[in-house]
């Protein structure tokens, strides 16, 4: 079952039933809300499916309808047009959202270091940045794995121009990939099974440059939710983030579970390829500034660093500050 093909109901659906707690004993209805996915279902958000099948979405009162979106610029235009409550999106794409006057904020981080990579074919001889010159590398229009490259490329002396980035479908990059119609991809790291698998069967391999390795040093992926959300419904904000934020203790700690628990949603992927992937979006997510009580919280430090590297990348003028860009009243 893809999103693109139909929406998941993760309440209030015969499909959703069987795995959430019955609500006919409940004297007021559950709070219909929206959380738009930055790309395609895959096993890194298998951290926000035990909130479904545990029933923690339910026990806050809450009726999630779960989407996907097409990249984090599509996730951050859809929520600030409200046609989405919340959103998983890049922060990158929230600081220049916020930059042209977008009034949308983080309101907990979950990628605390970036997954961004770009996957290439291992005929390709891509060990560096320096590599990817004269290459044809896919991605969707809002990538913004492609959309940091550029300040990648300048961290290591490597002109981001001489790469030729083709736009294309989230849904195509892996059959022109295994078709050997582009040399690479961009994506998450926590894709990189996917593709892997695939690419086994095909008999090639893959590598995968990961920007980390090569001086990114910004957050990732988050939580995201418009000012007027955050100002005037502070309930279902709260509701929403301690029901995810439980999702996610709960598949750090249970990693075979909630895997199962994906699977039951997106039989496409295999034991081995949701739970390699389960593993590296807990790797991004449990560090040690987010250990303890402070899971999904930021700090001032290392989203200036994300402005700056934004700033940097698509060369705004306007002053945006971390305090625009996201919030820790919820985690």
């Amino acid at each position: 079952m893809l999103f693109s093909d139909r929406r998941l109901f993760l309440a209030g659906s015969s499909a959703s039933l069987c795995l959430l707690a019955s609500t006919s004993s409940r004297a007021a209805p559950l709070t219909k809300t929206s959380f738009l996915l930055d790309v395609l279902a895959n096993p890194k958000h298998a951290l926000f499916y035990p909130a479904v099948a545990n029933g923690y979405f339910n026990m806050a009162n809450l009726d999630v309808r779960i989407e996907a979106g097409k990249g984090s610029a599509d996730v951050v235009q859809k929520v600030a047009s409200g046609a989405f409550a919340f959103g998983f999106a890049d922060a990158s794409a929230v600081v220049l959202g916020r930059s042209r006057g977008i009034q949308l904020k983080l309101i907990a981080m979950v990628h605390y270091k970036p997954l961004m990579t770009i996957i290439t074919r291992e005929e390709a001889r891509v060990q560096k940045p320096a590599d990817l010159a004269g290459k044809k590398i896919a991605s969707t229009s809002g990538d913004a794995v492609r959309a940091v490259f550029p300040a990648v490329a300048r961290l290591n002396q490597v002109d981001a121009s001489a790469v030729n980035f083709v736009t294309v479908d989230q849904a195509a990059k892996s059959a022109l990939l295994i078709a050997g119609q582009v040399d690479g991809v961009c994506d998450y790291l926590s894709a990189f099974p996917i593709y892997k698998a695939a690419a086994a069967k095909n008999g090639f391999q893959l590598n995968s440059l990961l920007f980390a390795n090569f001086g990114l040093d910004i957050y990732s992926n988050g939580i995201v939710a418009t000012d007027d959300l955050i100002e005037n419904q502070k309930p279902l904000v709260a509701n929403f983030m301690s029901a995810v934020r439980e999702s996610m203790r709960y598949a750090v700690n249970h990693r075979n579970e909630t895997a199962d628990i994906f699977r039951k949603y997106f039989s496409q992927y295999d034991d081995e390829v949701t739970r390699e992937g389960l593993d590296i979006a807990v790797d991004h997510l449990m560090v040690a500034e987010a250990k303890g009580d402070q899971l999904g919280r930021m700090t001032d430090e290392k989203m200036e660093k994300t402005i700056a590297t934004t700033r940097e990348t698509y060369g705004f003028q306007s002053a945006v500050r971390p305090s625009d860009v996201y919030t820790n009243a919820f985690c």
